[in-house]
């Protein structure tokens, strides 16, 4: 039951967050391929950004430890919509 409660509790918060997106930085590599989108409710700072540079070349689950070929690009009110999409979709 509280499994239950809360998987439930996490839905509805993860779609509360991501109806908020309304800002977002994509990472690409320097071929053009896409890597990883992260969105935000605010306008991300150079803070946000380098805390994105941050997680990005230390932390084990992104597979990307090590990369030095990542460019990092405000992301379009389309590909917002789009990416908001997919994670509603997950």
């Amino acid at each position: 039951m509280m499994d239950e409660l809360f998987e439930a509790l996490h839905e509805v918060d993860c779609t509360k967050f991501i109806s908020e997106i309304k800002f977002g930085l994509i990472v690409m590599d320097e071929s053009g391929g896409f890597v990883h989108f992260c969105g935000y409710a605010e306008q991300p700072t150079d803070a946000d950004r380098e805390h994105l540079v941050e997680e990005l070349e230390t932390d084990e689950e992104f597979g990307l430890v090590g990369r030095t070929d990542l460019i990092i690009l405000e992301a379009s009110k389309e590909q917002i919509e789009f990416y908001k999409g997919e994670l509603l979709d997950e």
